[in-house]
């Protein structure tokens, strides 16, 4: 049987690190749990607060996206994240950018 596990919890806008820290600390738990996979709410790692900068979005090669991997890999469980992305400076965010991170 495939266990999925869900966070259901507002991240606090604009304090990636604290976000991160939430989601390694719910990776975790999950695990602990002997859940597969961690399913996170819609741009926990930024936050969701309108308009949303280019500047305090995240690049697809963030440090940061490491250290959740390296997590992942330690509890041995999946994750599904998302987040405001820089993308592309000439886009609007609303376009959005999609990455795939293998950890």
């Amino acid at each position: 049987m495939f266990k999925v596990a869900i966070l259901q919890k507002r991240p606090i806008n604009e304090q990636i690190d604290k976000n991160i820290e939430t989601i390694i600390m719910a990776m975790e738990e999950a695990s602990e749990n002997h859940a597969d996979i961690l399913l996170l709410p819609e741009c926990f790692i930024t936050g969701y607060n309108l308009p949303m900068s280019h500047e305090k979005s995240i690049s697809d090669d963030d440090i940061r996206i490491a250290k959740i991997c390296k997590y992942a890999k330690k509890y041995k469980i999946g994750v599904v994240i998302t987040s405001f992305t820089k993308g592309n400076k000439h886009l609007p965010l609303d376009r959005g950018s999609f990455f795939y991170y293998d950890c």
